[in-house]
Formats: structure tokens, sequence, C-alpha cells
């Protein structure tokens, strides 16, 4: 089945668009905060739904996602309704654990954020709330796309930090350097 990005109404989120943050409970009862979790670096939200195929394949693939580029950069959750029991029964089933699995008992953040077919899978820069991409369905193909620019998105976070981190040694060094230079002329 193919579907198409676009957006449905005023409050479609799609590519390049910022997200809404919000809070949901997950399969345990606990909060899961959006916006604490964006700072890890990049996340993963699939709308979908418990007993459809295409959402099974969807959030199949984001949990593999997980796995193929390590979590230490990657949030990945899934959200749908319409309560924990059933989606416990999902995970179980399907054997789900890499994905937090959130409860929309209202199904007011699918609404939010305009989702209009299950599943809806969008990965999101961390830092800024941007969208990066915004995959409809299950095809495998757009989802692809979507996990290269996740893993893009990820190799520029590491890089950065790399960077920063050789930025600290070498500046840690120069004092030093400047610290060993000074000590002679003390000494005179």
């Amino acid at each position: 089945m193919a579907f198409t990005n676009r957006y449905y109404g005023g409050t479609s989120l799609g590519e390049g668009r910022t997200i809404q943050d919000f809070s949901l409970c997950d399969v345990n009862g606990a909060f899961v905060f959006t916006a604490a979790l964006r700072k890890k670096g990049t996340m993963v939200v699939v709308f979908f739904t418990p007993d459809g195929q295409a959402s099974t394949n969807a959030v199949k693939a984001v949990q593999q996602w997980s796995t193929d580029l390590g979590g230490d950069k990657l949030t990945v959750l899934g959200v749908a309704g319409p309560d924990r029991p059933t989606l416990k029964s999902f995970a179980d089933a399907q054997g789900i654990s890499g994905v937090s699995l959130l409860v929309d008992h209202d199904m007011h953040q699918t609404r939010s954020w305009g989702i209009s077919h299950l599943p809806s899978t969008f990965v999101i820069d961390g830092k800024t709330g941007h969208i990066l991409s915004k995959v409809i369905g299950d095809d495998a193909a757009e989802l692809a796309a979507a996990k290269n620019i996740l893993a893009d998105q990820i190799a520029k976070i590491r890089a950065a930090e790399e960077a920063a981190k050789k930025a600290a040694e070498e500046k840690k060094a120069a004092e030093e350097a400047a610290k060993a230079a000074a000590e002679p002329a003390k000494a005179k």
C-alpha cells in the first residue's frame, strides 16, 4: 500500500515543521516527556494501531533502527491507543522491546499531530524539534530512506561530539604547555 507525504489540515506535521512536545504514560505507567528525551540527540515517533499489519511492520522497522544505529543518540517511541493491556499484549506478541510504547487513551496526541493515516513515522532532530522525515504507511523503500536520514543525523551528532572532545583536549594541552613554559621564567 503506497501513501504520499501530504499535509492533512492546518495542524498536520510534516518535514521541516517543529513538533509539539508532549507527555504520555508508557505501558508500565511511567510518564514519558518528549522534551527531555529529545536531549539525547534524535527521536523517532511512530503513531500506530496495535491491530494492523502495516503498523506492526513500522514498529518492528523502527525497533530494528534502534538496534542497528545504537541507542545512545536515539530515542524510539510508539504512540497508540486505547489502553495499557492492549499495548502490552501487542508488545509481547510481536517481540517489541526496543520501542517505548506510549498510551494515547483519548487519541489527543494523535489528533494534535494531524495524523490521519496509521502508521505514521517521524524522524526528529532532538536539538531543534524539526521533523527530518515523515513516512506514512509501511513502504520498505520510504522507511529505508528515513533510516538513512536518521543514520546521517546520528553520525553528525557523534562527529560534533568528537570534534568538541578533540578541541577540549587540544585546549588542555595548550594550557599545560603554556604553564610549563611559564614556570622556567618564574624560576629566573
